[in-house]
C-alpha cells in the first residue's frame, strides 16, 4: 500500500470535520440531500484513477444528468455542501501548518535588524464576494480547528457543530454588489485579530498599506468622500484597539495603587487622571476629516505626557503601553496609509484638472494634513500605464495644483505593459535627475504583461526591468530604489511561493520588500498568527540570502524561448474567433453576475488586448480550470528551438537560472492543476458552432500535450509536482471535489440562476486556492 505524502494529523483532521458536516447536511439539509451529496462525493473518486479525458467526459456527463434532476432548492443546498467542504478542508491545512509552524524552531533574523523594511499593500478584490457574517464564521472554525490540534481533537464535535450549523444558514457569496467600504471592512475584520494585530506590533519595520479607497483607476466608486471613508473605518479600528490597552492600562494603574505606600499613591493618582484626558480624546478622533493631522499630534502629545507622568519603575511594568508605542510607530496617523493610483490618461487632461476626483481626492487630502507630512494617510501617487517623462510631468502638475509648489506626496509610475517596462528605467531616469531624488520608488505590473504575452515572457520582461533599474541606481550615487511589486496569488498574475516569485529579484527588493496582497492571499497569509509570522520571517530571510548572489546574466536563447511563446500567445488573443470563443465558452461571459468587487468587473466588449481587464480574464481561465495564460504557448515555442537552444535551456532550468527554475516548478503546479475534460464541458455547452468546438478543443490538447513534454525535457522529471508529493496528493484528492462545481456552474449557466452561479463561482475559488 502507499504510503501517504500528506501529514498524518491532516488526514485525520480532515475525516472529522468532514464527517461532522456530513451530520449538518442530514440534520438540517435532510436525509435525500445527505445521500445526494454522499453518493456524488463517492463517485468522485473514479476520476482520481482515470488519465483519459474521454472517460473524465463521459463520468462528467454522467453527473451532470444526476445533478440535473435537483430541483432549484436541492441543487442550491447540494452546491452550498460542496462549496464550505473544499473551504472547511483549506481551514484543516491551515490549522495544520499552523501546528507544524509552532512545532518547528524556526530559524529568523533579530526583529531590531533595521536593515529590512516589509510593506503590505492590500486589497480585498476579488473575495469580498464573501458574505461577512461567512467570513466571521469561518474565522471562529479555524480557531477552533487550531485548539483542537493541540488537544488531540478532545472536544472538536462539541465546539464546532454549533459554527457549522451557521455555516449551514449562511451562502457562501454576496447576493448584493459590495462597495468599497465592504471591501475595506472585509480586509479589516482578518487584519485586525488580536492574535494577528499583535505579531505585527510585535515585529519591527513591518508596514501595512491598502489601495481600497485610494484606487480611482478605473473605479467610478472611488472618490474624496470614499477615501475619507475608508481612512475612517481603519482608524476605528486602531482607537478601538488602543481603548482596549488604555483599559488594561487603567486596570494594572489600579492594582498597582492598592498595593503602593502612600507617596506613591499620589503619584499613581496624577496619571489616572491623565490617562483619562488619553480616553476622552478618543472620540474626536473617529472621523477623519479636515485639520485631522493636528488633533492626532495633539493625542501624541497627550501620550507623550502620560508616559512622562508614570514613575520608571511603572514605565517597564506596563505592557500596554508599549503596544501603544508600537501602534503609533507602525501607524504614525493612526489609519492604515492609502495607496493613490489614477490612470496616466487622466492626468494628460489638464484642463479637466478640477472636475476629475483625483484632483478632489489630493485637495481632501491636503486639508487632512494641513501643513503636515501627508504621507501618514497616502504614501505615494501611482501613475497607471506610465509610457514616458510627460506622464509624471502631468501628475506633477495636478499635485502642484493641489498641495502648492511644495508637496511631499512621492510619484510612482507603474509601468504595466512590455513596451513600457522596457523603458521603464530611462523614463525614471530623466525623472530622478530633473528632481535631483535621492528616494525613488517604481511599480511593476505583472497583470498586465502577462495578459498581453504570456506569463514567462511577462517574468522575462520584469527582470530585464529591474536589471536596467539596478544599472539605474548604480549611476545615480546615493539612489535609494524601493520596487514595489504588483503581483497577485495566481501564478498567471505574479504569484506562487515566495520562493518562486522573488527568485529572480534583486537585493534592493528585499531591502524595502514590498509587495500587493490581494483577495484569497490575505485570507491565507493572516489566517493565523502563526502563519503570518512565519511569512514576515521568510522575507527576512530571503532577504538575507539574497545579499550574497547577483541577478542572472541575459541568455539568448531564454530570450528566443519567451519571443516564441509571446508570439504563440499574441497571436491567439488577438484572433476575433479566439475572442469569441472566450466569451461564449469561459466564465467570463459572466463575469457581471458574480459580484465579485466594487470595481466594474469587465468592459463592455472583448474586442482585443486592450479590452481585457487583468483580472477578470486570469478568473476566466482559472474557473474553467484550464489555467490557459500560464502555459499556452510554451509547447510550441519549445519544438521551434535548436538544439543547442534547447540544451541552454535545460541546463538553465535544473539550477543555473533562478528565475527559468522557478517558473519550471510553477509551470509543473499549473499543469497539475488543469482539467482538460472540465473545459470541454464548457466549450461543448456554449453557443459555439461545432467546428469551433472541434477545433479549439483539439488545439487545447494538442498544446497542452506538448507542453508537458517540454515539461518534463526542461525538468527532467516525469511527475509534474515531484518537489512536493504532498502537493500531488492534496490536488489528487482535492481535485475531484471541485467538479460538481463546475457542473453546478454550467447548469446555472444555463437556467439563468444568477444566485447558483455565485454560490458554484466562490466554491471553486475555495477549492483552487485562487479567484484569479
Amino acid at each position: 500500500m502507499k504510503t501517504s505524502a500528506l501529514p498524518k494529523e491532516l488526514t485525520v483532521l480532515v475525516h472529522e470535520v468532514t464527517d461532522l458536516w456530513g451530520q449538518i447536511i442530514k440534520e438540517e439539509g435532510g436525509t435525500p440531500l445527505f445521500k445526494s451529496v454522499e453518493s456524488v462525493r463517492s463517485s468522485l473518486k473514479e476520476f482520481r484513477h482515470s488519465h483519459m479525458i474521454s472517460k473524465e467526459i463521459l463520468l462528467l456527463k454522467k453527473l451532470q444528468k444526476t445533478m440535473f434532476k435537483l430541483n432549484t432548492t436541492e441543487l442550491e443546498d447540494f452546491t452550498h455542501s460542496f462549496s464550505v467542504l473544499l473551504e472547511l478542508i483549506n481551514l484543516c491545512e491551515n490549522a495544520v501548518r499552523s501546528q507544524k509552524i509552532k512545532d518547528k524552531k524556526r530559524i529568523s533574523l533579530p526583529i531590531t535588524n533595521s536593515k529590512f523594511e516589509t510593506y503590505l499593500v492590500l486589497t480585498a478584490h476579488p473575495t469580498e464576494s464573501r458574505a461577512p457574517e461567512v467570513v466571521q464564521c469561518l474565522q471562529n472554525i479555524q480557531s477552533i480547528l487550531s485548539e483542537s490540534l493541540s488537544q488531540n481533537f478532545i472536544g472538536l464535535a462539541e465546539d464546532i457543530k454549533p459554527h457549522l450549523r451557521n455555516l449551514w444558514f449562511l451562502r457562501m457569496a454576496r447576493e448584493e454588489k459590495p462597495q468599497v467600504k465592504d471591501e475595506a471592512e472585509y480586509i479589516f475584520s482578518i487584519i485586525f485579530r488580536p492574535e494577528v494585530f499583535n505579531v505585527l506590533l510585535k515585529k519591527k519595520n513591518v508596514f501595512l498599506r491598502t489601495w481600497v479607497g485610494g484606487d480611482k483607476d478605473g473605479h467610478p466608486g472611488v472618490d474624496s468622500q470614499v477615501m475619507r471613508q475608508s481612512l475612517s473605518l481603519s482608524r476605528n479600528h486602531i482607537l478601538e484597539q488602543i481603548h482596549k490597552l488604555l483599559l488594561e492600562t487603567h486596570s494594572q494603574l489600579i492594582s498597582f495603587h492598592t498595593l503602593s505606600r502612600k507617596d506613591s499613591k499620589e503619584s499613581i493618582e496624577k496619571s489616572l487622571v491623565s490617562l483619562l484626558s488619553l480616553q476622552e480624546a478618543l472620540p474626536d478622533l473617529a472621523t477623519v476629516k479636515t485639520g485631522d493631522a493636528a488633533k492626532v499630534s495633539k493625542f501624541k502629545d497627550l501620550v507623550a505626557d502620560f508616559n512622562h507622568s508614570l514613575a520608571p519603575s511603572l514605565k517597564r511594568r506596563l505592557e500596554p503601553l508599549q503596544k501603544i508605542s508600537s501602534i503609533l510607530q507602525v501607524f504614525p496617523s493612526l489609519v492604515i496609509p492609502l495607496e493613490l493610483r489614477e490612470g496616466s490618461d487622466v492626468f494628460r487632461d489638464k484642463k479637466g484638472l478640477t472636475e476629475s476626483a483625483i484632483f478632489g481626492m489630493l485637495k481632501t487630502l491636503k486639508d487632512i494634513s494641513s501643513s503636515n507630512d501627508p504621507r501618514g494617510y497616502a504614501r505615494g501617487l501611482i501613475i497607471s500605464m506610465t509610457e514616458s517623462l510627460d506622464d509624471l510631468k502631468n501628475a506633477d502638475f495636478f499635485l502642484t495644483k493641489a498641495f502648492g509648489g511644495d508637496y511631499q506626496l512621492p510619484i510612482i509610475p507603474l509601468f504595466e505593459r512590455a513596451q513600457d517596462l522596457a523603458i521603464g528605467a530611462q523614463v525614471s531616469s530623466q525623472w530622478i535627475r530633473s528632481k535631483k531624488l535621492k528616494k525613488f520608488e517604481v511599480m511593476l505590473g505583472y497583470s498586465d504583461s502577462s495578459k498581453e504575452a504570456g506569463v514567462l515572457p511577462s517574468r522575462l520582461e520584469i527582470r530585464r526591468a529591474l536589471r536596467a533599474f539596478e544599472e539605474l541606481s548604480e549611476q545615480v550615487p546615493g539612489l535609494r530604489l524601493t520596487y514595489f511589486h504588483g503581483s497577485g496569488g495566481s501564478v498567471a498574475r505574479g504569484g506562487g511561493s515566495l520562493e518562486e516569485q522573488t527568485a529572480h529579484w534583486p537585493q534592493a527588493a528585499f531591502e524595502r520588500y514590498k509587495v500587493t496582497l490581494q483577495g484569497e492571499m490575505i485570507q491565507r497569509t493572516f489566517s493565523t498568527a502563526e502563519i503570518f509570522e512565519q511569512y514576515l520571517d521568510k522575507v527576512q530571510n530571503l532577504g538575507h540570502e539574497k545579499s550574497s548572489k547577483k541577478m542572472i546574466n541575459p541568455s539568448l536563447a531564454l530570450d528566443r524561448f519567451g519571443q516564441e511563446i509571446s508570439n504563440f500567445y499574441r497571436h491567439s488573443i488577438s484572433d476575433s474567433r479566439f475572442l469569441n470563443m472566450v466569451e461564449e465558452a469561459s466564465a467570463y461571459r459572466f463575469l457581471e453576475e458574480l459580484r465579485f468587487g466594487s470595481r466594474p468587473s469587465k468592459r463592455k466588449k472583448l474586442e482585443g488586448i486592450e479590452s481585457l481587464r487583468a483580472i477578470p480574464w486570469i478568473l476566466a481561465w482559472t474557473q474553467t480550470r484550464s489555467l490557459l495564460p500560464t502555459w499556452w504557448g510554451i509547447g510550441t515555442a519549445y519544438t521551434k528551438l535548436t538544439a543547442e537552444e534547447k540544451k541552454e535551456l535545460i541546463a538553465r532550468g535544473r539550477g543555473k537560472d533562478p528565475l527559468l527554475t522557478s517558473f519550471i516548478h510553477q509551470l509543473g503546479f499549473t499543469l497539475a492543476k488543469i482539467e482538460p475534460a472540465i473545459w470541454f464541458m464548457y466549450l461543448e455547452q456554449s453557443s459555439l458552432s461545432t467546428e469551433d468546438k472541434k477545433f479549439f478543443f483539439k488545439s487545447f490538447v494538442k498544446e497542452l500535450e506538448l507542453t508537458t513534454t517540454a515539461f518534463q525535457k526542461l525538468s527532467g522529471k516525469k511527475d509534474v509536482l515531484w518537489s512536493k508529493p504532498w502537493l500531488q496528493e492534496s490536488i489528487t484528492l482535492r481535485a475531484p471535489m471541485i467538479h460538481p462545481l463546475n457542473i453546478a456552474q454550467l447548469i446555472a449557466w444555463k437556467k439563468g440562476n444568477s444566485s447558483l452561479l455565485r454560490e458554484a463561482s466562490v466554491g471553486i475559488a475555495c477549492g483552487m486556492l485562487t479567484t484569479g
